[in-house]
């Protein structure tokens, strides 16, 4: 679909909030900047590599109520919440797969929550920015030009897996006017 290769005909809209790894793929062939990441597996990894290169995010795909994203500014933060993960996962805290990112500069966290109809984003947006976990969000009939970036770059995709309903964005500009989506929402 729309010269998107294989990734047009083997995804679903799910996958692109359930399977992190996948959606960063996706952004790079879209066009969309990816931050510099490693996918690391196993908790023992994961924490030694946050030991020599600490001040990361740390995420996971598919089981994501269990580890909600967290920032490892330092080691002892990270031990603590990946051993308490450790316990959840058991026999597989070593063949569980981590998404370590670079922390973004960013001059603002925004992003929206759309409505796609299978052909393209209903009006009017919400959309808003983040500041010290309080959304400011404000109603629209037009996205900002980042964030109408993010929102084009996606819309042959969803229409791809013929996705219909709400869907949110969690995007980084940086100073530069670097655009990074973060994450994204299909539910």
């Amino acid at each position: 679909g729309a010269g998107l290769g294989k990734i047009g005909k083997e995804i679903y809209g799910e996958r692109l909030e359930l399977d992190r790894v996948f959606l960063k793929k996706v952004q790079g062939q879209i066009g969309l900047d990816v931050q510099p990441h490693k996918i690391i597996t196993g908790i023992d990894a994961t924490l030694d590599y946050i030991a020599k290169s600490p001040d990361k995010f740390v995420k996971i795909s598919t089981y994501r109520a269990d580890l909600e994203s967290f920032h490892a500014k330092k080691l002892s933060k990270a031990k603590r919440i990946l051993n308490v993960f450790r316990t959840k996962v058991g026999p597989f805290e070593n063949k569980f797969q981590f998404i370590v990112e670079d922390r973004v500069d960013s001059v603002v966290e925004s992003g929206w929550d759309l409505f796609f109809n299978g052909e393209d984003y209903l009006r009017p947006y919400l959309w808003g920015y983040l500041k010290d976990n309080w959304y400011i969000g404000k109603w629209s009939d037009e996205l900002p030009e980042p964030l109408e970036e993010v929102a084009d770059k996606l819309k042959p995709i969803l229409k791809a897996c013929n996705y219909r309903g709400a869907v949110s964005s969690e995007i980084m500009i940086t100073k530069e006017g670097k655009v990074f989506l973060l994450d994204i929402t299909c539910r």
